[in-house]
C-alpha cells in the first residue's frame, strides 16, 4: 500500500508539474482578458436570479465576498469553469484525438479573439479605447470568453496528460491543482499588467500565437518542440517589455503597429463573413421558428 501511495503521489506531481509547463501562458492571458472588469462593482446578476438572492446569506464568507469584485470573482468563478472543462475533456479525450476538427474550431476562436483585440487596438487609436471597447463585454461575457480559452488551451493538455498516465485519480487531483495555481498566478499578473500596460497586448498576440501555431501544426506546416514554443512565448513578452522602455522606438513603431491592426481588422472581417455564410441557415431556421 505504501508503494502505491508513494506511486499516486509522484504521478500526481508529474502531473501537476507538465500541466503548468504546458499551460505557463495562460494565467497572462486570462490576466489581460479580465483587466477591464471592476475591483469595486458587484456582479451584475441576471434578473431571474433575484428571488435566490436572500439565499446567498447561507453561503461561507469568502463566496459572499466575490459578489463585490466582478474582476475576483471572474477569476474564482473560472476555477470551476476550467476544473469542469477539463475533467470532461479527459473523459473525450478519445473522441477529440479522433475529430481533429474541435482544434481547427478553438484555434480559429483563438485567432478572432486576438486580431479582434488588438484590431480595435491599433486601428482605432490607442489602449483605452480598446479597453473601453473590452469593457464592453460585460461580466458574464468575459467569464464565457474565459472558460473557452481555457478549454482551448486544454485540448492539448489533456492529451499529454493522458499519454503520461491513464491513473483518473491522479489526472484529477493534478488537473485541479494545476487550475488553481494558475488562477493564483493571473491574480498576479493583473497586478504586473496594471504597472506594465504594454503586456495587455503582448497576451492577445500570445493568444494570436497560439492559434496559428495550432493550425499550422495540425497542417503539418509547421512542428515547434516544447522548449521552442516556450521559447517563442517567452520572447513576445520580453520583447515587449524591452519596446515599453525603449520609448525612442514609439513613434518609428506606431506606423507598423496600425498596419499591423488593419491586417487584423482584415482577418476579423473574412472570420466575420465566413460565420455569417456557415450560420445562415441556422439563422434562418430559427427566424422561421419564430414565426418571422
Amino acid at each position: 500500500m505504501e508503494f502505491e501511495v508513494g506511486q499516486l503521489i509522484s504521478v500526481i506531481i508529474a502531473t501537476l508539474i507538465l500541466d503548468l509547463m504546458l499551460d505557463g501562458d495562460n494565467a497572462l492571458i486570462i490576466a489581460a482578458m479580465v483587466r477591464h472588469l471592476p475591483k469595486d462593482e458587484p456582479i451584475p446578476w441576471p434578473p431571474w436570479i433575484y428571488p435566490l438572492k436572500p439565499l446567498t446569506r447561507f453561503l461561507p464568507g469568502p463566496i459572499r465576498r466575490l459578489n463585490d469584485s466582478q474582476q475576483n470573482a471572474a477569476l474564482q468563478v473560472g476555477i470551476a469553469g476550467a476544473i469542469l472543462g477539463r475533467l470532461g475533456l479527459l473523459l473525450i479525450t478519445g473522441i477529440v484525438i479522433q475529430y481533429p476538427l474541435f482544434k481547427i474550431l478553438g484555434a480559429a476562436y483563438l485567432i478572432q479573439l486576438g486580431a479582434r483585440h488588438l484590431g480595435k487596438q491599433y486601428v482605432e487609436g490607442d489602449a483605452g479605447e480598446a479597453e473601453h471597447q473590452a469593457a464592453g463585454w460585460g461580466f458574464w461575457r468575459t467569464v464565457v470568453a474565459v472558460e473557452t480559452v481555457d478549454v482551448v488551451f486544454s485540448l492539448d493538455n489533456v492529451v499529454a496528460l493522458v499519454a503520461l498516465t491513464t491513473d483518473m485519480v491522479a489526472l484529477t487531483v493534478g488537473i485541479l491543482l494545476a487550475v488553481v495555481l494558475m488562477r493564483v498566478a493571473a491574480m498576479f499578473c493583473v497586478r504586473v499588467i496594471k504597472k506594465h500596460p504594454v503586456l495587455e497586448p503582448a497576451a492577445y498576440i500570445l493568444v494570436l500565437y497560439l492559434g496559428t501555431q495550432i493550425l499550422l501544426e495540425h497542417y503539418k506546416v509547421l512542428h515547434l518542440e516544447e522548449m521552442g514554443k516556450a521559447g517563442a512565448l517567452l520572447g513576445i513578452v520580453v520583447l515587449a517589455l524591452l519596446y515599453e522602455k525603449a520609448t525612442f522606438l514609439h513613434p518609428v513603431c506606431r506606423p507598423v503597429f496600425r498596419a499591423f491592426g488593419f491586417v487584423m481588422r482584415v482577418i476579423i472581417a473574412v472570420l466575420d463573413g465566413v460565420v455569417r455564410v456557415a450560420s445562415w441557415p441556422f439563422r434562418a431556421a430559427w427566424k422561421v421558428a419564430r414565426g418571422r
